[in-house]
């Protein structure tokens, strides 16, 4: 992504406590793991508000240093030919 400027945080602000409703009839997720669920969820939420807030870039860039700066094709070993000729 580019941009977050579409992502509106103040909209995720209580996103924790919806999904803990949300989880609280599951009949297979415990209260301890639905804590931990809504718990991880809330951090989440948070490291993104600091990476778009922070501006940082956490993407690589791309390095060309190291690529290949004329375009050949491999065209065999000296070995072949002389196998070819036999």
């Amino acid at each position: 992504m580019t941009s977050f400027d579409w992502l509106d945080f103040s909209a995720l602000k209580d996103i924790d406590e919806e999904f803990h409703e949300i989880l609280n009839g599951s009949l297979f997720i415990d209260e301890t793991r639905r804590d931990a669920l809504c718990s991880a969820l809330r951090r989440r939420v948070e490291m993104l508000a600091e990476i778009v807030n922070s501006r940082v870039t956490l993407f690589p860039v791309d390095d060309l240093s190291k690529d290949v700066s004329e375009n050949t094709a491999y065209s065999g070993t000296d070995e072949e030919d002389e196998d070819w000729e036999r």
